[in-house]
């Protein structure tokens, strides 16, 4: 059913990272990543009518490129390192999350804001993962449980 629908969803997906351009990384933007966000909302649009495996790929890049732009903003990476800071449930690792957030907190003390980048890295990779477009597609698959027919 849902590969049946895959381009649909995906339609629905490349919606999210334009608006959050347009909303939110817009105002921060160079020239050329501007250039660059259009050329590849182009080719994910393209991706996604010719059914293309790479549309989800090119999908996830759009996300990475808003992020990029914002993370050079002192008052944005504060705020997301201050969303994995109210983020405990979402680590299986307790302790590994409280040490990178006394790390964080250091850069911030520290006005340190490579070293906040590479704690909010961290605090991502280390955040409990949700599965990934091809984990959808499986046939019998279902949010990354597998179901089976009685």
């Amino acid at each position: 059913m849902r590969r049946k629908h895959i381009g649909d969803v995906r339609r629905m997906k490349l919606g999210r990272p334009m608006d959050f351009f347009e909303r939110t990384a817009s105002r921060y933007v160079r020239p050329r990543e501007a250039a660059a966000f259009a050329a590849g909302t182009k080719r994910a649009l393209l991706a996604i009518e010719r059914g293309d495996s790479d549309a989800g790929r090119l999908l996830e890049d759009l996300g990475s490129g808003s992020f990029a732009v914002l993370r050079r903003r002192t008052w944005f990476v504060a705020g997301v390192f201050q969303s994995f800071l109210n983020s405990a449930h979402l680590y299986t690792d307790q302790a590994r999350h409280a040490e990178l957030c006394r790390t964080g907190r250091q850069c911030l003390r520290d006005s340190d804001l490579a070293g906040l980048r590479l704690a909010i890295t961290e605090l991502d990779t280390a955040q409990l993962g949700t599965c990934d477009d091809a984990m959808l597609e499986e046939p019998g698959n279902v949010g990354g449980t597998v179901v089976t027919r009685p």
